[in-house]
């Protein structure tokens, strides 16, 4: 998951063809999904994998035909209040289309504590279930705190 900016994108599609696991039985799929206008059915997928001479190729396939994927993966999505509920909405819906097999990596950047306050009542209104990720490379800024959420459903 990801915001507007193309740039964003562009180096999202470098990263994954930087790593080493890249093959047609493992692969990253990106995209862009805007949780307030979005439906499930009109999500696309992106991916880029390596053929056999090395060369980046690229598709875009539909969610409902993408197959299973074990994890989603946003960092700073959630600045406004009014952002949570569609959120949380949506991914309530990826969640109930992967049968709740799924993981949800979550990098909150806290500007407020209502923020996170209101993150939190969401995640336990939609039955989620989350714990916060001691990581090294998540650190206290000089105004905020970031938190790696991993969330999932039992």
């Amino acid at each position: 998951m990801t915001d507007y900016i193309p740039e964003v994108m562009d180096l999202l599609r470098l990263n994954i063809l930087e790593c080493p696991h890249l093959s047609e039985d493992h692969q990253i799929g990106y995209s862009v999904l805007d949780w307030e206008k979005t439906k499930y059915d009109d999500i696309i997928i992106k991916s880029v994998i390596k053929d056999s001479e090395g060369e980046a190729v690229d598709s875009e396939t539909k969610i409902a035909e993408y197959g299973q994927f074990d994890a989603i993966i946003a960092c700073e999505v959630i600045y406004w209040e009014q952002s949570i509920l569609p959120l949380i909405t949506i991914l309530d819906e990826l969640f109930s289309k992967q049968d709740n097999n799924l993981i949800f990596y979550l990098i909150f950047v806290e500007r407020n504590a209502m923020l996170h306050k209101l993150l939190k009542e969401a995640l336990d209104t939609f039955k989620f279930t989350y714990e916060y990720l001691d990581d090294p490379l998540i650190k206290e800024f000089e105004v905020h705190t970031a938190h790696l959420f991993k969330i999932i459903r039992k």
